[in-house]
C-alpha cells in the first residue's frame, strides 16, 4: 500500500484517528519549528518576502494557512485585551484628551456619543485590518502590476501583512497589560504599526527601496481607507433607500 497521497504527497495514516493521534498531530503542527505555526511566525518576522514568494509559488505545506494564522493571532490579541487590559480606563483617557481638543476649538463635545463610538472601535479593533485587505490588494495590483499577480495572490500578500500587524498588536497589548499607563498611547501607535506592517511586505516582497516602500505603504493605506469609506457610504445609502421602499410597500 502506498504510504503517501498521490495528489498532495502527504503521508497517509495507517490507522483510524484517535484522540492521541489528533492531539499529537495538533502539537506537531503548532510547535514544529521546521513547518507549521511557529515556523511560519519565525519566517514572517525574519523573512516575510521569502515566505510570501514561496507560498505563492506553491510551497504551501511548510507554512501555516495565512487566513487561519491571521485569525489565530487576532484571537490571541483579543484574549490578552479581554483578560489584562482596562478598556474603560483607556476610553476615559481618550475622552479627556478629545474633550480638551474639541472644546479648545469652541465646539461642543458629546461625551456619550463619543463613548459609544469608542466602544464600537474597541470591539472591532483587532479584526479591523481584515476589512481593508481587499482594498490593499486592489491598489497593490494597480501599483505593482509588473509582479503579474492576480487579485487573490495580492490578497495573500496583505493577509500576511495583517499577520505582522497582529504580531505587533500582541506585543503592544502585552506591554499595555504590564504598563497600563501607556494605554493612552494605544491609538497613536496603531497607525505607525499598521504602516510598518505594509512597509515590511512592500520592501521584502515587492522589492522596493526604503523610501518608496514607505511612500507606497502610506499611499495604499490612504487609498484603501478612502475606498472603504466610499463603499460604506454607498452601501448605507442603498440600504437606507431599500428600507424606505420596503416601508412604503408594506
Amino acid at each position: 500500500m502506498n504510504q503517501f497521497c498521490p495528489d498532495c504527497g502527504q503521508k497517509l495514516l495507517p490507522d483510524r484517528l484517535t484522540v492521541k493521534s489528533v492531539t499529537t498531530n495538533a502539537f506537531i503542527s503548532i510547535f514544529n519549528l521546521e513547518r507549521g505555526f511557529f515556523f511560519t511566525v519565525k519566517e514572517l518576522i525574519l523573512r516575510p518576502g521569502q515566505l510570501i514568494d514561496n507560498y505563492l509559488k506553491g510551497a504551501t505545506k511548510r507554512y501555516h494557512n495565512p487566513i487561519g494564522l491571521s485569525i489565530f493571532l487576532m484571537t490571541i490579541s483579543v484574549v490578552i485585551m479581554a483578560l489584562f487590559m482596562d478598556n474603560e480606563a483607556y476610553i476615559d483617557s481618550m475622552i479627556a484628551q478629545t474633550r480638551g481638543m474639541i472644546e479648545s476649538m469652541g465646539l461642543p463635545f458629546e461625551e456619550e456619543r463619543f463613548r459609544k463610538s469608542m466602544n464600537i472601535i474597541q470591539n472591532f479593533y483587532t479584526v479591523l485590518p481584515l476589512v481593508f485587505i481587499p482594498g490593499f490588494a486592489f491598489f497593490a495590483k494597480l501599483i505593482f502590476s509588473s509582479k503579474k499577480l492576480n487579485f487573490a495572490e495580492h490578497m495573500v500578500v496583505f493577509i500576511y501583512s495583517t499577520c505582522i500587524m497582529a504580531l505587533i498588536g500582541i506585543f503592544m497589548n502585552i506591554i499595555y497589560a504590564i504598563f497600563p499607563d501607556l494605554i493612552q498611547y494605544m491609538m497613536a501607535l496603531s497607525f505607525p504599526a499598521w504602516i510598518f506592517s505594509l512597509f515590511y511586505v512592500i520592501r521584502t516582497y515587492y522589492k522596493q527601496t526604503y523610501p518608496l516602500s514607505i511612500i507606497y505603504a502610506v499611499l495604499i493605506f490612504i487609498l484603501a481607507y478612502v475606498g472603504f469609506l466610499l463603499v460604506s457610504m454607498i452601501l448605507g445609502v442603498i440600504i437606507g433607500l431599500a428600507m424606505v421602499l420596503i416601508s412604503k410597500l408594506f
